[in-house]
């Protein structure tokens, strides 16, 4: 009678556990699978695919823009300026058409709509996305720039609103880069991604990489903002009125002021050299300000004096909290293992001390790294998964089971409808 009640139990115990492989199975497929009223859902791998493919377009927009407007103000667009607008237009404006087509998740604010599941009706998921980030989609997607010459063609070339319009044209197409406000959803796109890499080293690698960029970033940026202020006639100047222009560009700059860098060489200045190397100096004398300042170059007028005193101070703090992260991370990434091998040499050193046979020494070596590798030790997230209430304990061991089953014939021919 017990063999026959341990034996129902053992069955019930696997139909439960099968049940949850195929609940888990469903749930994986509908996560990869388009979604009901042709909707797109947003767990599907391609559609994960897109938005890296958006938020790397944001990137490079807000690098290549600034260059534009600072270093290539003075110059017509080439080829590559006209091309580079009209992609990202295209792409920034595909992705409004697949927001509005892409199904939500829904939040604990949505009432009627279990958090976690996914809502497919239309006009709910197009109010959340206006009120939302449809704003900020739409107006740095719009070439306003382009907007603006096409409105002005036709008028008077000495008309006063001409004249105002021109000089703001330049700065509307900053507009665009209300996009890089589109990178706060690159923390829910990599904890998806995270969560099918599996690898802390990759991770932490990554982390690394992404404070080397944030440096790389920095210095870009203050590259072409100090190219823009020492120019005679720059994107600010030009929203000044005519007087205060006359002045500006009367004043010395550091761009203007003439060189001489070998006794028998001709003077140059900075302004006229090539543009790769103009870019190239303003790059590194910011690297080199976020150490101490270099002596190539020094501000010549107020302006320029304030805008290099402000970069200091923030790059002094800047600097010393990048090189805190780049250490970190660095060290993150061997952390583990430098633990795990200073506690195996304690090992080592105790059971040569206690005179254990060498077999016997190579085994506990052996089984120990065998457990690390494994993460049953020196392992971060067996704390927390320790404190889960055994209800959730139990689901989690049924999904990590599910790989396992799958190997089996009988379980790949099973059918929800079965249980």
């Amino acid at each position: 009678m017990t063999m026959q009640k341990a034996v129902s139990n053992a069955q019930e115990s696997i139909v439960s556990l099968a049940e949850s492989v195929v609940l888990s199975i469903k749930s994986e497929e509908v996560q990869s699978a388009i979604c009901p009223n042709g909707l797109i859902s947003p767990r599907w791998w391609g559609k994960l695919l897109w938005d890296f493919l958006v938020m790397f377009l944001v990137l490079m927009d807000a690098t290549v823009l600034p260059y534009q407007l600072t270093f290539k103000s003075n110059d017509d667009p080439d080829d590559f300026d006209a091309a580079w607008l009209w992609i990202t237009t295209l792409v920034f404006g595909l992705d409004v058409v697949i927001s509005f087509n892409t199904a939500v998740e829904a939040t604990e604010k949505d009432l009627q709509v279990a958090p976690g599941s996914l809502i497919l009706d239309r006009r709910v998921i197009a109010k959340k996305y206006l009120r939302g980030w449809f704003t900020i989609d739409f107006g740095s997607t719009v070439p306003w720039s382009q907007l603006a010459e096409l409105l002005t063609a036709g008028e008077d070339s000495g008309s006063t609103q001409l004249t105002r319009l021109t000089k703001v044209v330049k700065f509307v197409r900053l507009l665009r880069l209300m996009r890089m406000l589109r990178l706060a959803k690159l923390g829910a796109i990599w904890e998806r991604i995270e969560a099918r890499i599996g690898s802390i080293f990759f991770v932490q690698c990554v982390a690394l990489i992404r404070v080397l960029l944030v440096v790389i970033g920095i210095c870009h940026w203050n590259a072409c903002i100090f190219w823009l202020v020492g120019l005679p006639r720059n994107l600010i100047s030009e929203l000044l009125d005519d007087d205060l222009q006359e002045q500006y560009l009367n004043s010395p700059h550091w761009t203007t002021v003439w060189r001489v860098t070998e006794p028998q060489a001709d003077a140059w200045r900075w302004i006229d050299r090539p543009m790769a190397e103009k870019y190239v100096f303003c790059f590194y004398w910011t690297l080199g300000v976020m150490r101490t300042m270099p002596a190539e170059v020094t501000p010549v007028n107020l302006p320029e004096r304030l805008f290099v005193l402000i970069f200091m101070f923030f790059a002094l703090s800047a600097f010393a909290i990048c090189v805190s992260l780049i250490t970190q991370a660095f060290f993150k990434i061997s952390d583990r293992r430098r633990a795990f091998n200073e506690e195996l040499a304690a090992v080592r050193m105790h059971l040569q001390k206690t005179a254990v046979e060498e077999p016997i020494q190579l085994k506990v070596k052996a089984y120990l790294r065998y457990i690390f590798d494994r993460r049953r030790i020196q392992a971060k997230e067996a704390n927390l998964l320790n404190i889960l209430p055994e209800e959730l304990k139990l689901q989690v061991r049924r999904s990590q089971m599910r790989m396992y089953l799958q190997k089996i014939p009988l379980m790949r021919e099973l059918e929800w409808d079965s249980f």
